[in-house]
């Protein structure tokens, strides 16, 4: 069996564009292991190809992540 991991709070890179109520994939690295996931905008907004977000919370039946673009300082 594998060890659960909890995805909320990591980074990860958006691997197709989507917005509105649209369901994307994004990729994130785990130790060494790279997990590709379900993703679906928070807010609706669009999120780009190759786009930084952050995982902000799970749906409710445990699909597909919601995420936010990442902010940055810079």
């Amino acid at each position: 069996g594998e060890e659960a991991v909890d995805l909320i709070g990591r980074n990860a890179i958006m691997r197709s564009t989507i917005s509105g109520e649209t369901i994307g994939a994004a990729e994130l690295k785990v130790q060494s292991d790279i997990i590709r996931i379900n993703v679906k905008s928070k807010t609706g907004e669009p999120l780009p190809y190759d786009a930084q977000v952050m995982i902000a919370d799970e749906s409710a039946d445990k699909k597909y992540y919601l995420v936010i673009p990442e902010i940055n300082l810079s």
